[in-house]
């Protein structure tokens, strides 16, 4: 399916990288799907051997050609004229590199509901030094430029090799990338409209990790390696494995390692706000271990949480059935609710081609409504 929404594109200068790190026995089906495309715009590779998550994503940009390059996994989609877009605002904006904005589907079984996003349908700058003092508060913009949800100039990727090294080669590749890109450059270009569809999100990495439940095999398998390598050495509590602490560790890697001095000392406070709402939202399922890790950590450090953001309200989760329920019969969209019930991931995403979002806020969505909540709560505006 993302090799597919690759080649119907309506840019036709591209080339499309299928890099394979699997086992033997899934890598020979792969290239034999590769070879039906029988389109010569496709090449596929392979690394000399299996490979970490991350030294395989910087193995497969090496092998692009491309002046500029993107990363789809398996679970994503690029909706027909995305490239066409892209190339238009990097040729207006002159942008090393641009990130966009995506729908989701968050089920992994029929019916299948598509959601989107709000958004403006803008073109915006972000200055670098503000992104990284958000970062700095645990707060992650929706629209920073992570790696699989950006376009960066080979020129680009070149630099940040020659002064980092292996810009990918962490725990969290595409979170590893945005630490890098923000180091390294005054500001990045931010299209406000989803021009991609991602799927599977109920069983990724991350999901596993922000429910407490390693479901699949995928799951366990990364939270081993993470485990292997003596967790998340950059965090303030390595021991914790989850969604926040991750993006904590390679913010205190780059701080670590950086060139700007934009990297400013993690607000220590904040990360446990967020840490403690993480372990909020993984209830029952959050190991005991953990909440006591964080406890010792904050009498350690003088730390008393006042308030919480919360991931959800319970009066809004309390809504969402009324609020679907009119989505379903008066055709209306609430509050940005899921829109259809679909049998299948290409009937949604073939949905979405024939029927384009239009824009659904006055206010950007580089920034998500927790964020924006988290924020207000500093006393820090957010951008309109």
């Amino acid at each position: 399916m993302a090799i597919r929404s690759a080649l119907r594109q309506d840019f036709p200068d591209l080339e499309v990288v299928v890099s394979d790190n699997s086992n033997a026995a899934i890598a020979e089906k792969l290239e034999a799907t590769v070879a039906e495309t029988k389109d010569h715009r496709v090449n596929y590779v392979r690394p000399p051997s299996e490979l970490a998550m991350g030294e395989h994503w910087d193995f497969a940009l090496h092998e692009a050609r491309g002046d500029y390059v993107g990363v789809l996994t398996d679970r994503m989609a690029f909706n027909r004229n995305a490239l066409t877009r892209l190339h238009q605002e990097i040729t207006t904006h002159k942008a090393d590199v641009i990130s966009y904005s995506s729908s989701g589907i968050l089920q992994d079984a029929p019916p299948y509901r598509l959601q989107r996003p709000p958004f403006t349908g803008r073109t915006e700058t972000y200055e670098s030094a503000w992104v990284v003092r958000l970062l700095s508060m645990s707060v992650p913009p929706w629209g920073a430029p992570c790696m699989l949800n950006s376009f960066a100039s080979k020129r680009l990727l070149e630099e940040l090799e020659s002064n980092y090294g292996d810009v990918m080669a962490s725990v969290a590749p595409d979170v590893a990338f945005c630490m890098h890109v923000l180091d390294h450059i005054e500001q990045f270009t931010y299209v406000d409209l989803p021009l991609m569809v991602s799927h599977g999100h109920a069983t990724s990495n991350g999901a596993g990790l922000g429910t407490g439940r390693p479901f699949n095999e995928s799951t366990r398998d990364f939270a081993a390696m993470v485990e292997g390598q003596g967790g998340l050495p950059y965090a303030p509590i390595p021991e914790i494995l989850n969604n926040p602490n991750i993006r904590t560790n390679e913010y205190c890697r780059m701080r670590a390692r950086q060139r700007s001095d934009r990297f400013i000392e993690l607000d220590l406070i904040a990360y446990c706000k967020e840490l403690a709402a993480e372990l909020t939202l993984q209830g029952e399922n959050a190991p005991l271990e953990d909440r006591r890790r964080l406890e010792a950590f904050m009498k350690a450090n003088g730390i008393a949480i006042n308030k919480v953001v919360p991931h959800g309200s319970r009066l809004k989760q309390a809504a969402l059935p009324v609020l679907q329920a009119a989505n379903d019969w008066l055709g209306i969209n609430p509050l940005n609710r899921a829109v259809g019930k679909f049998a299948s991931i290409d009937d949604a995403i073939a949905y979405d081609e024939a029927h384009p979002a239009r824009p659904t806020s006055r206010r950007s969505g580089f920034l998500r409504g927790r964020e924006r909540a988290k924020l207000a709560a500093a006393g820090i505006a957010a951008p309109s």
